[in-house]
């Protein structure tokens, strides 16, 4: 019995030299640490030991377990560089959506404009078409006015083809009045002659005779 108690007091004793290296190693590593950091870096290493603590419970005011400390670790990398990525990501994104509404924004004043000259044009084409239904109304309520002047040309221009000689339906008319009843050809053409002086006011150009009408 006593040989096992000395044994596991050996054993203990071992183990008790093994942390005092473990611990005199792990703080000459932390002591060479802190005299390679630079000047600039030692606030905020003093800073980090005096904050990575915990502010509760049983182990209030000892440092952070290596668990949470790579947890915050962790979380700084993703959030951080995240950021960073997202960020120009979205300088990006942005970048191109501003170039899409510039392209979009030419694109609707072109179409603005062409739609401008469209409604110009249906408008003048409008008001044009309104002016010639006017017109035609205008024409159309204004009664027909023809002088006299112009019905004895009218009346001319019927009879005679030219000044020597007379149009063929006026021949033929001359010829059907001379065949109604016993009318002599030298009766008709006497009537026919004073017709005619009395449409035109005049006598005719050529004399209506068997020369002239045969």
């Amino acid at each position: 019995m006593e040989i096992n108690n000395n044994e596991k007091f050996n054993d203990e004793k071992m183990e008790a030299g093994d942390k005092k290296v473990a611990t005199n190693t792990r703080r000459q590593k932390l002591i060479k640490i802190i005299k390679n950091l630079p000047d600039d870096q030692l606030k905020s290493a003093v800073h980090l030991l005096d904050t990575m603590r915990y502010s509760k419970g049983l182990n209030k005011g000892n440092l952070l377990s290596s668990f949470l400390q790579n947890k915050a670790l962790n979380f700084v990398n993703s959030s951080l560089y995240k950021v960073s990525q997202d960020s120009d990501s979205l300088i990006q994104n942005n970048q191109a959506l501003q170039k899409k509404v510039s392209r979009l924004e030419h694109l609707n004043s072109k179409k603005s404009h062409k739609v401008k000259q469209l409604i110009g044009t249906i408008s003048q084409y409008k008001c044009k078409h309104c002016q010639q239904i006017s017109k035609i109304h205008a024409a159309a309520q204004k009664p027909l006015l023809i002088d006299s002047h112009n019905l004895k040309a009218s009346i001319q221009a019927i009879v005679m083809k030219n000044k020597h000689h007379y149009s063929t339906n006026f021949i033929n008319m001359v010829t059907q009045v001379s065949q109604i009843g016993q009318i002599s050809f030298k009766n008709t053409a006497q009537a026919v002659q004073l017709i005619l002086g009395f449409l035109t006011e005049k006598s005719s150009p050529l004399p209506i005779s068997s020369n002239s009408i045969i």
